[in-house]
């Protein structure tokens, strides 16, 4: 069996602030940065990539990624 189930209560997380913070920001150019900037933007990205990649997200991990 592969059914999603929610909890009575529990929404979905609204993953469109991070969705529109991460297609704003995925095609920036590594040269334009700092290496150790760039190391930590590009953590964030990947981290915001995989939160909008998974369908079991929470709304906290999805808050969490865009402070980054």
């Amino acid at each position: 069996l592969t059914a999603r189930f929610t909890k009575i209560g529990e929404s979905e997380a609204n993953k469109e602030e991070l969705e529109n913070l991460y297609n704003e920001n995925k095609d920036r150019l590594e040269e334009k940065y700092t290496p150790e900037s760039w190391v930590n933007f590009e953590s964030a990205l990947d981290n915001a990539k995989s939160v909008l990649d998974s369908e079991d997200a929470t709304q906290e991990q999805v808050n969490e990624s865009i402070s980054k």
